[in-house]
């Protein structure tokens, strides 16, 4: 029968590996105590999925190949920015398998993911990333919403359950797309700043020859002062310099999750993240996660005790 089950987090960390078959890498960008959730129902070869997290962070994302995913966003006042594109207020988007995009929602998100296999379908869909409006795509928003909660159903009607809900669904989505109206939307492939967003993020994946300094980081990459932080400010909606600090507080923080394991002290992770100032590492960081640095450390020993 479908598996309907629920998820919490409590670390951007955590809920990367939260989407079955999906390649996530997530970067905290607000101060606040992450909070995410996931609600799931997984029949074979779909799976139906509510994913919401409470403040702004940046995914890159990649779907899983030979995968159609439609995903609705949920609130009205949504203001994503996908690729460096606008996409604005509630949408679905068709989504083929196998493409990367990084997304940013201020203030966090809450959206319907339908993903299943491209062959499961039925039909076929415009490769790419399509954007619909229309009354249908309302329409099956709310029934995705109300079917969630709903899905595993009394004990009873479970085999018809089994048996007719990835068939109902499929029609559903098939009465969405041929119903709604594909936006003249550029897509996110075409975005300049997008592509040189991926020269950026390509000199920043490293640990300690990161740059330290948008000076650093232009010249590594042959680009001005004014291209890089426009580039950073229409993907990202924060300023260059605070993106670097970021991917060196986030880099600090996987490491500070890790060293139960590995046994590594606060200072060591610090310095080799190239905070030379360990009293404004621990500043920075308690604004950034809402903990310290050593709260982070001895929740991981204690798990591990």
């Amino acid at each position: 029968m479908p598996k309907a089950f629920a998820a919490e987090f409590f670390d951007a960390t955590e809920q990367e590996t939260a989407l079955p078959g999906w390649e996530q890498r997530f970067l905290q960008l607000a101060p606040n105590r992450y909070h995410g959730r996931v609600d799931y129902l997984v029949m074979p070869g779909i799976s139906v999925m509510r994913e919401r997290v409470n403040t702004t962070i940046a995914q890159t994302i990649m779907t899983p190949r030979d995968s159609v995913t439609f995903a609705f966003t949920v609130n009205d006042d949504a203001h994503w920015q996908i690729n460096a594109m606008p996409l604005c207020g509630v949408t679905c988007s068709v989504i083929t398998g196998g493409l990367e995009w990084v997304a940013v929602c201020p203030g966090g998100y809450d959206i319907v993911l339908v993903t299943m296999r491209a062959d499961q379908l039925g039909w076929e869909v415009r490769s790419g990333f399509n954007v619909l409006s229309g009354y249908a795509m309302k329409a099956c928003l709310h029934w995705l919403l109300g079917l969630l909660p709903n899905a595993a159903g009394p004990r009873e009607s479970a085999d018809e359950l089994t048996e007719l809900l990835p068939e109902i669904l499929i029609e559903q989505l098939a009465s969405l797309y041929f119903n709604s109206t594909q936006l003249e939307w550029p897509g996110p492939s075409t975005s300049p700043d997008y592509s040189s967003f991926r020269r950026l993020q390509a000199r920043t994946c490293g640990e300690g020859d990161m740059p330290l300094s948008i000076t650093a980081l232009a010249a590594d990459t042959g680009m001005t002062h004014q291209s890089l932080h426009e580039t950073v400010r229409n993907t990202l909606g924060i300023n260059a310099s605070v993106w670097l600090k970021q991917l060196r507080l986030d880099g600090a923080r996987r490491d500070l999750l890790q060293a139960g394991r590995t046994g590594r002290t606060v200072s060591e992770i610090a310095l080799q993240w190239r905070f030379w100032h360990l009293g404004r590492f621990a500043k920075y960081y308690s604004a950034q996660f809402h903990e310290t640095p050593s709260e982070t450390l001895r929740a991981t020993r204690l798990v591990r005790a």
